[in-house]
């Protein structure tokens, strides 16, 4: 007989991201209707008001299109000392058109 693999601890970063993917509390930003250089901006200050009000997480609906949104999507991502966490979305009919992003936790 083999040896038990010891029960591994789930990741916290993926456990808010899972909680507010299944959450209809989980406040969104959707970038349909955004034309470029709007993208930025709308990330900012909805990212910042997530923080400010003590959010754990944000959805970003950026649609499936030709991947050019999600690309800046996750390029501002990277950059935002905001933000602790990204992922697609993996939720029914979301695929590859959102982002759950969890956000450091406010001091």
């Amino acid at each position: 007989m083999g040896q038990a693999l010891p029960p591994q601890e789930p990741d916290p970063k993926e456990s808010s991201a899972f909680a507010a993917e299944l959450s209809d509390d989980t406040r969104k930003v959707d970038l349909h209707d955004l034309r470029p250089d709007e993208i930025h901006h709308e990330l900012n200050r909805t990212i910042n008001q997530a923080f400010m009000a003590g959010e754990d997480a944000v959805k970003i609906i950026h649609g499936r299109g030709t991947g050019i949104m999600k690309e800046r999507v996750v390029q501002y991502l990277k950059t935002n000392p905001l933000v602790q966490y990204y992922r697609t979305a993996q939720g029914t009919g979301q695929i590859g058109g959102a982002m759950i992003v969890v956000l450091e936790k406010k001091n």
